[in-house]
């Protein structure tokens, strides 16, 4: 990466200079950040207020240095390699496992041009949605969109020679396919793609038994982990956007120990619990969706609950002795002159979803909503958390001064902007949209709704602009709701989920529940009028649609 202009180039990760501690420049994390759990956020510059204006140029070099002396790559092509490496690999990340891309996917590259035209598609797609520091390459789009097809037509000749060596090439394809769709907000196509590879990889596990397993090019643990987290995004949203039966993967169980050793484990049993929670009540919910469920049914599912209960304990009993260890001896803390160590972005996440759980697993446990309100102080908390989470994972950066600026000869001040992110790792947006969209504190919903508006993250299928849209109609229903019957009303509106549909637009589904509840002379509360021409009546599935730009 090449910067000119006048002012001097700083060396340093990002993390490292708004910390203000001294940077060993590790590639491609540096190991201070590595050692305190931090997401390094890598080595581009941020330059501050009333800093002299430069122009930065991303240029192809080393760091992708199983491509970069390949012949058959023109310099666009390793300069957007390059760029992966440096900033999209972390940005997908997360600050968790970014091996993953680094040294499993980015490699595996250089022997499959499937992958290779997929990952230049995919670094193209990124630079153009989070590049508005710098002047990208004016066929962006273009570019990105022509390696996309590319891959798409190598992957369609690769099936057709029905080569078995191929197959972990379509599996890598199907998660790179679904991430460029997702920057272009196609969400639909996104869910596909990724579904595609879900139910090829359960169908490999499936036949492992019958021939035995076969010679992997790409770490299948990794592989199913990637794909586990995506299936457990799309229950998020909803079980229609599967189409049909959802893959069931197979996923490894370690045992939850007494202590983490760092905060990438407790992430790691934090999915696993997660995965678990939304595929029981996503079955409690078809089940009781059926009819009433038979008593030897209602106490499998009870006991399945238990045990989910029962490992979220311990998970948080191990995260809180990982946090206590952390907070007790920082490793920066006495050299950096710092009165306390900072708490990095990882542990805020985590201690994030920590505070939530309690209260949901209740609601879960007694099937009444009003039971959020007894845990508002923990959704402040979990507010807090995401705001702090969001301020050290996110960049202000300077727009560049344009070209026709420079001419007319004076330079002007632009304001500092957020640099959107994009992410395939668990996120925050998830965790605001539900605080945004449950319980009765219609504070903590406003506020919940005002930080998915101005952090611009794209998690996976998640985005926080769609998702603050979305909340900011539910929350206005429910105004309505409480104006008709009362702050202390059972009445909640339930949202059932949100279905993607071709194009940018998707279809979200809910009904009121608890107007069944007799009013004071014993009559049936009058139908909530809540929109053009339509009364919400108890029982009753009301449909939707939103739209939204690329």
């Amino acid at each position: 990466m090449i910067r000119i202009g006048t002012q001097k180039v700083r060396t340093g990760c990002v993390t490292c200079k708004r910390r203000r501690v001294k940077c060993d420049e590790g590639r491609p994390r540096c190991v201070r950040c590595t050692k305190a759990g931090r997401a390094c956020e890598g080595y581009a510059n941020s330059p501050g207020c009333g800093e002299p204006f430069k122009f930065v140029v991303y240029t192809p070099h080393g760091g992708a240095q199983l491509l970069s002396g390949d012949p058959d790559l023109d310099w666009s092509e390793r300069r957007s390699l390059s760029y992966f490496q440096d900033r999209t690999a972390l940005e997908l990340a997360g600050g968790f496992h970014a091996n993953f891309w680094l040294s499993s996917i980015l490699p595996f590259a250089q022997h499959e041009i499937s992958v290779r035209h997929a990952l230049i598609a995919l670094s193209s797609m990124h630079e153009h949605y989070a590049g508005v520091d710098h002047f990208a390459p004016t066929r962006g789009i273009d570019f990105a969109l022509g390696h996309y097809g590319k891959a798409i037509r190598e992957v369609v000749r690769l099936n057709q020679s029905q080569q078995g060596q191929n197959f972990d090439s379509a599996l890598v394809t199907s998660a790179l396919f679904s991430a460029f769709e997702s920057l272009q907000g196609h969400y639909h196509t996104a869910c596909n793609h990724a579904i595609s590879g879900m139910k090829m990889l359960a169908e490999e596990q499936r036949s492992i038994g019958l021939v035995g397993p076969r010679h992997v090019r790409v770490p299948r643990d990794e592989l199913v982990r990637f794909f586990t987290a995506t299936s457990r995004q799309i229950l998020e949203l909803g079980d229609p956007n599967f189409h049909g039966p959802r893959p069931t993967l197979m996923q490894g169980r370690p045992c939850m120990p007494d202590k983490f050793t760092s905060f990438e484990q407790a992430m790691l049993h934090m999915e696993l619990i997660l995965t678990d929670l939304f595929e029981w009540a996503e079955r409690a919910d078809s089940l009781a969706s059926k009819g009433p469920i038979l008593e030897d049914i209602g106490n499998q599912l009870m006991v399945e609950y238990v045990k989910i209960k029962v490992h979220t304990t311990e998970w948080s009993a191990a995260f809180t002795l990982l946090q206590n260890e952390f907070e007790s001896s920082s490793p920066e803390s006495a050299s950096s002159g710092e009165a306390a160590p900072t708490v990095p972005p990882t542990a805020l996440l985590l201690k994030l979803y920590q505070a939530l759980l309690r209260g949901f697993l209740h609601r879960i446990e007694v099937s009444d909503e009003r039971v959020l309100k007894e845990y508002t102080s923990d959704f402040w908390l979990a507010l807090d958390l995401a705001e702090e989470f969001i301020r050290q994972t996110s960049q202000l950066v300077t727009p560049p001064v344009t070209p026709a600026d420079v001419t007319c000869g004076a330079l002007p001040k632009p304001a500092r902007v957020v640099r959107p992110t994009f992410s395939l790792a668990m996120g925050v947006v998830p965790m605001l949209f539900l605080i945004a969209t449950r319980g009765g504190d219609m504070a903590v919903r406003n506020r919940a709704i005002q930080l998915l508006k101005t952090c611009y993250r794209r998690e996976g299928f998640w985005d926080s602009q769609i998702a603050a849209s979305l909340a900011e109609r539910i929350f206005e229903i429910q105004k309505l709701v409480i104006e008709k019957y009362g702050e202390d009303s059972p009445v909640e509106l339930k949202l059932l989920d949100i279905a993607f549909m071709p194009g940018r637009r998707c279809v979200f589904r809910y009904r009121l529940e608890g107007l069944h509840a007799p009013t004071e002379e014993g009559n049936t509360p009058q139908a909530l009028w809540a929109g053009h021409a339509s009364a919400l009546d108890n029982g009753k599935e009301y449909y939707e649609q939103l739209d939204w730009e690329g």
